[in-house]
């Protein structure tokens, strides 16, 4: 180890610096935040501290660790005590924690939060919808289909159903972000380098797990698409719209 770190640039000790450093200060904003909040469960805490975490990148003083410790704090004592609030007082589903970052309102302003929250439900409603239109238009088309069928098999990450119910998830979820791709990137290119993305990691995740592959293909175990919130946009069979010819057996199994 010390060979290894006495060979390291100068950047790379600074990184290594910065992530100590972040990882101390994450540590220890959870327990602040248990402290301060004692009625949010550990399954919101962990969700707070991955959001604060997702947010770091907005901030550019890392190189004041006092400063920069503040400000974790800050920002995740207000994300805290605004979903403590809206546990408390409002029916909410667990996808609007994600959220919580858009909120620019007083954390105690129970009617402002009430609001916002009713606001933001109808944006995610439609967003939702839109994505599941576009969904269903994507896999009407076979070249698509194919597409993601191929793309799993390029890396090995697991049977056709799986990957395809990952990739058909994801569009329901985000399908915004394909719009974001390059225009001149055909659909079915896309989706290709998605479901290699998603496969790749299905497969790391059961490598890390310690679990087999499936050595074939169930045709019961055929992923429904879906998005966490329960909107009936998403809540649709995937595999009505895949109307491309599905490999075979023994293409599913190749690795």
């Amino acid at each position: 180890m010390s060979d290894k770190r006495s060979q390291e640039t100068p950047e790379q000790k600074y990184r290594r610096k910065l992530r100590r450093r972040f990882d101390s200060a994450m540590q220890d904003l959870a327990i602040t935040i248990s402290r301060a909040e004692p009625g949010l469960s550990l399954y919101d805490l962990s969700r707070l501290i991955d959001l604060v975490s997702d947010h770091t990148s907005v901030y550019a003083g890392v190189d004041s660790p006092s400063e920069f410790r503040g400000w974790l704090y800050q920002r995740g004592l207000r994300f805290a005590h605004l979903w403590a609030i809206i546990k408390t007082n409002l029916s909410v589903e667990e996808w609007l924690l994600n959220r919580l970052p858009d909120y620019v309102g007083d954390v105690n302003d129970v009617d402002a939060i009430e609001q916002w929250v009713h606001i933001t439900k109808e944006q995610e409603t439609e967003r939702l919808r839109r994505n599941s239109v576009l969904a269903r238009w994507l896999f009407s088309n076979p070249v698509n289909v194919k597409a993601v069928h191929d793309g799993g098999r390029a890396v090995g990450g697991g049977p056709a159903g799986e990957v395809f119910g990952l990739v058909y998830e994801w569009v329901c979820s985000h399908g915004e972000r394909l719009l974001d791709s390059p225009s001149d990137t055909p659909w079915a290119g896309r989706l290709y380098g998605l479901a290699r993305e998603l496969a790749l990691g299905w497969r790391t995740e059961r490598i890390r797990e310690g679990r087999r592959f499936p050595v074939s293909f169930d045709e019961n175990s055929r992923m429904v698409g879906y998005v966490d919130g329960g909107y009936d946009g998403c809540l649709v069979d995937p595999w009505s719209h895949a109307t491309g010819p599905l490999p075979t057996a023994d293409e599913q199994n190749e690795r």
